[in-house]
């Protein structure tokens, strides 16, 4: 555009944004009659572009790519960022692919930088609001940012994930997915933005090119530039002087954005609801005959969209399943009924009439994938029917031939009722025998494989396979108390396989919470129930708060509700009276639970709670020692007591009491490797990992580095084996980092500075990208990052030793600022600046 026709352009738009929006058209009409091409050009200002204040409006569009313009940023540095290709240009920046250059790791990254017209007092806000907005965020299917600030000329930019994927559209379109799987995958997206609406944050522009799909079949939601903070106290607000107008796509925008109303989640609502009719049909909602953004915006306020079965097989239609006449038709009965009524709800031009939230338009779909009655549909007895019979096809079918066999006569229906009998029998005989391969999946396969090398992903697809087994099982648990136990014990072990605090596990801490809290409602039901109030119930209703608060604790953060839990649990047992070996065991676990919370807390400096944690543990000891004295040949028990050990030593060594601790880590350390020595548990080789760690830990902070190697050169040779026997194990792979870090540290310490910053580096590498997601991960790079330093100090490279002080710092508030609540790692910073 030239510096003439913007002028042009210019005075028009001021005119216009100073009129009432219901007098702009008539406006428009007079002063374009003469020319068509300023009106589209007046108008598309008006609908896509943002904040606009006197200083954008004197900035030319564009003049940032022109030859004259900002000069070109490939081969620059952005941070420790090198700038290599341009991805693309949205309305606030361009997209650059970069990669780390600093050499303290490889990684590729996406850097967004906002284009020069948004860098007045506007646009800079929004830029910075979008960062804020995405600092808020961590979720899998949302694009994380990973770092942030402003370049030397001013600009602010964002740092983040590299999303290698294409529109969730195109991903459908080119691997042939099937309706179900599309659905599928767009519940998924659903997660991630009710995920953000429960953050108060309204993403406002979905559409496929802000939806990319990974190969793997994983979607990750992108660029929330004009995202909308629901805390009107988190969002900046224009200045009087500003002029606002309405910023979105067009064809992707609520009838709300359109009208300039107040946004609210409802408009994402809208906005899945297009998203998911283009994934259906090909096509979108609204047929538009012209361009022109005002008859777009008038269709997008004032037309009803057509229901999607009936846009299969429009001209130009484009989706996978209607390539010919007989698909077109199969497709088109599959979206009649429910799916027309789920997109059409979300798409209802009065938010308040459409779907609450996110999560229930995820649900709804669910719902009718699994034959139930959706909400999108009018409740009537002949739809709840329908429905019904969908999901009971064999039931409702001899339902139906005992009532055609009662008009032929008696002898008939006596002959039915003989079949019916038997297909009943058949059908008892069928759901025992999924019963019994739920039961013999989940507790005999799994255990057989638990601790084999390389059993992580078949232990994850059993936990997928299970929980489709319970969760078809527990339709039919209303009533049957041993069954409702049945599903009580399975959901409980499959919330320990996806998340055990205290052994191996799939890392899935969401999941286990959902399993674990099943596994608790169902056993507070029986041990509640006339028939359940025995000591077997109350025992395993113990045992699912002892889980609950041990999962709180650990992973969660939460020590209030871990410690309640902890309480109720201990309560219970106390209360039995009774202390059989049942109840003796279930009181160890609880109180080493508790102990556990205490020990959590103690992070913080409380040194009471250490003293707590030192109660408790020594009282599951002394409980322990007596079950092991019991039957002394159990290596799972002397695991236990062992693993005991360990952690009193610990409370030992937190409370002062050095001189006690070292014996007892001692005696756990020889106990551990007579267990381990001669096979491949892979959980008795982690506790033993764990205890050369801490004879190390005792000897190098008590200042006797030379002695200290010999145990960490150990627990990195255990780490080693772990890892060659399960290599997929995030957990084994994050102690091997570990192991190199605290042996590399002990290393210089010890005068062996060069093979302690060797083993230090190594450590840095092997950390990789989970230090972007994992809280234990990233903590620990900023500790290998500070021995580093050390190292480098000690081997007289001040320059170097500088640089990752600096690093070591930045990395440490960086933590702190994600989790205020790791207080330790938030003391760290002011040691760093010190040195």
């Amino acid at each position: 555009m030239t510096p003439e026709r913007w002028a042009q352009v210019r005075e028009v738009l001021y005119a216009v944004l100073d009129l009432d929006p219901d007098q702009r058209a008539q406006y428009l009409d007079r002063i374009s009659a003469n020319d068509p091409g300023l009106r589209e050009e007046v108008e598309s200002y008006v609908l896509s572009h943002g904040e606009i204040d006197a200083d954008f409006l004197r900035t030319i569009p564009g003049d940032d790519a022109s030859p004259e313009g900002r000069p070109g940023l490939l081969g620059r540095l952005i941070g420790p960022y090198r700038i290599v290709e341009e991805l693309g240009s949205g309305g606030m920046g361009e997209v650059y692919r970069a990669v780390r250059a600093d050499d303290q790791y490889q990684k590729q990254v996406a850097v967004k930088i906002a284009r020069r017209g948004f860098d007045t007092g506007s646009g800079l806000r929004r830029f910075k609001a979008e960062r804020q907005i995405l600092a808020t965020l961590d979720h899998p299917h949302i694009a994380r940012l990973l770092d942030g600030g402003s370049t030397e000329d001013g600009l602010p930019y964002v740092v983040m994930e590299l999303v290698e994927g294409v529109p969730i559209d195109e991903y459908c379109e080119a691997h042939h997915l099937s309706l179900v799987e599309r659905l599928q995958l767009f519940r998924l997206l659903c997660g991630a933005v009710h995920y953000a609406h429960q953050h108060l944050v309204v993403h406002c522009d979905l559409k496929p090119g802000n939806i990319l799909v990974t190969e793997e079949g994983v979607p990750k939601l992108l660029d929330f530039g004009i995202a909308k903070l629901l805390a009107p106290e988190n969002f900046w607000q224009p200045s009087e002087h500003s002029t606002v107008v309405r910023v979105m796509t067009p064809e992707f925008a609520s009838p709300e954005q359109v009208r300039g109303e107040p946004i609210t989640t409802a408009a994402d609502v809208y906005l899945l609801g297009v998203v998911l009719y283009r994934l259906l049909t090909g096509r979108s909602p609204y047929r538009v005959t012209s361009g022109a953004p005002h008859e777009m915006a008038r269709v997008i306020c004032e037309t009803e969209p057509q229901r999607p079965s009936a846009a299969i097989g429009r001209e130009g239609q484009a989706g996978a399943e209607s390539g010919g006449t007989q698909e077109a038709r199969r497709l088109r009965r599959r979206l009649a009924g429910d799916l027309d009524n789920i997109v059409l709800m979300a798409l209802r031009k009065e938010p308040h009439r459409r779907y609450a939230s996110a999560a229930q338009f995820a649900e709804d779909i669910r719902r009718h994938l699994e034959a139930l009655p959706v909400v999108a549909r009018k409740n009537t007895l002949g739809y709840r029917a329908g429905k019904f019979a969908a999901r009971h096809k064999l039931g409702v079918a001899a339902t139906a031939l005992a009532i055609v066999a009662a008009a032929a006569g008696m002898g008939v229906v006596l002959w039915e009722a003989q079949i019916a009998r038997a297909q009943r029998a058949r059908a008892e005989e069928h759901f025992q025998d999924v019963r019994a391969l739920a039961d013999s999946l989940l507790f005999e396969v799994h255990d057989a494989i638990q601790d084999l090398p390389g059993a992580t992903p078949a232990r994850r697809l059993i936990v997928q396979k299970s929980i489709d087994y319970l969760r078809h099982l527990s339709k039919d648990s209303a009533g049957d108390v041993s069954l409702e136990r049945e599903l009580a014990n399975a959901y409980e072990r499959i919330g320990l396989v996806q998340g055990n605090p205290e052994g191996s596990n799939l890392g899935d801490v969401a999941g286990a919470l959902d399993s674990l809290t099943k596994a608790l409602v169902m056993r507070q039901k029986l041990a509640a129930s006339a028939s359940g109030t025995n000591a077997a119930d109350l025992i395993q209703l113990a045992a699912s708060y002892r889980e609950v608060c041990g999962l709180n604790a650990r992973y969660v953060g939460n020590i209030q509700a871990a410690l309640d839990n902890c309480g109720k649990a201990l309560g219970i047992l106390q209360g039995l009276g009774v202390r059989g070996r049942g109840v003796k065991a279930e009181l160890a676990k609880a109180y080493e639970a508790m102990g556990g919370v205490y020990g959590e807390n103690s992070t913080v400096g409380n040194a009471g709670d250490s003293y707590a944690a030192l109660e408790n543990h020594r009282k599951a000891l002394g409980l322990v020692d007596e079950l092991v004295d019991a039957a002394s040949a159990d290596p799972d028990l002397l695991h236990w007591q062992g693993r005991l050990r360990l952690v009193t030593a610990d409370d030992l060594f937190q409370t002062g009491q050095v001189p006690q601790a070292l014996p007892l880590y001692e005696k756990a350390t020889v106990a551990l490797e007579a267990l381990a020595r001669g096979n491949n548990n892979t959980t008795y080789g982690h506790t033993l990992m764990r205890a050369y760690q801490r004879m190390g830990d005792m000897l190098l902070t008590g200042g006797r580095y030379t002695e200290s190697v010999p145990y960490y050169r150990m627990q990195l040779q255990t780490a080693e084996r772990l890892v060659a026997l399960d290599p997929r194990n995030l957990v084994f792979r994050t102690d091997l980092a570990a192991s190199r870090a605290t042996y590399g540290h002990a290393l210089w310490r010890a005068g062996r500075v060069s093979e302690g910053l060797a083993s230090l580096r190594r450590g840095l590498v092997e950390i990789g990208d989970s230090a972007r997601t994992d809280s234990r991960s990233k903590g620990l790079e900023s500790q290998l990052i500070l021995w580093m330093a050390g190292a480098q100090e000690r081997a007289g490279d001040w320059s170097g030793a500088l640089r990752n002080y600096l690093l070591a710092r930045d990395a440490y508030d960086a933590v702190c600022r994600s989790d205020p609540r790791d207080v330790e790692d938030c003391l760290m910073i002011p040691g760093i600046l010190d040195c």
